[in-house]
């Protein structure tokens, strides 16, 4: 029960593995000196709280609330900005998969003499476009998120 709940709370801290580490030593020793005081480990997690209580708990007496708030918006806004690349890709990839082949009109069988031209950009070419723009945010604000990280 005892190393179930430490294994908990190390994995919901969002600290560095320093602060971690220390963190988990001090934890291990409140269980420590409780059992040398004849409290047991359900008695000490009644007073700790679940892990999650107590993870949040010391998240707000070491401040780190509001960076852990920061890092979940970025998270957020880098799964939209993934989301909305592959929504654009597949906006612009299905009509140019889709295409009939050029030459061809009206699915004829053989090539005709007739030509089309026109002089507008592709739409599907600038869903693609936007779709690369998109994912390329993505991908920028993951390095950063990953570079605030360390």
């Amino acid at each position: 029960m005892r190393r179930r709940y430490i294994r908990r709370v190390e994995r919901a801290l969002r600290l560095s593995d320093e602060e971690k580490h220390e963190i988990i030593r001090d934890l291990q020793e409140i269980f420590t000196s409780a059992a040398e005081h004849g409290e047991t480990e359900e008695q000490v997690i009644a007073r700790l709280g679940s892990p999650k209580e107590y993870v949040h708990q010391i998240h707000e007496q070491l401040g780190k609330m509001e960076e852990i708030h920061q890092r979940r918006k970025a998270r957020i806004q880098i799964g939209i900005l993934w989301l909305l690349a592959a929504l654009l890709f597949l906006a612009g990839g299905i009509p140019l998969y889709l295409r009939t082949p050029a030459h061809v009109i009206g699915q004829a069988d053989a090539m005709t003499q007739i030509q089309l031209s026109g002089s507008w950009i592709d739409p599907a070419w600038v869903w693609m476009f936007l779709g690369v723009l998109a994912l390329a945010a993505g991908c920028y604000l993951w390095i950063r998120h990953l570079g605030k990280r360390g």
